[in-house]
């Protein structure tokens, strides 16, 4: 009589191993999608900060640019002038 019950039992309930398996692999899933889905935002975050990043690099480099062409300006002769001329004497 016992083992009538608890077959009655198991097919309301997921008690047997395959089933509680599926149950497993069904949670497991969900979070791998969750965890795709946050991995996404975290690549389209790093792409969008590489692209800032390569704007402000350009705008350095077009200003070091303009500034050593600018020969005229203060910070150019205080970098190049006299004391450049004594450093290559040597």
């Amino acid at each position: 009589m016992w083992k009538k019950e608890r077959s009655v039992v198991s097919k309301n309930f997921p008690t047997t191993r395959k089933e509680k398996d599926f149950d497993a692999f069904d949670v497991l899933k969900v979070q791998l999608e969750e965890k795709d889905k946050q991995i996404a935002l975290l690549q389209e975050e790093l792409s969008q900060s590489r692209d800032q990043s390569n704007q402000i690099i350009a705008a350095l480099t077009s200003q070091n640019q303009l500034m050593l062409e600018d020969k005229t300006s203060p910070w150019y002769r205080r970098w190049f002038g006299k004391k450049a001329k004594t450093d290559n004497s040597h």
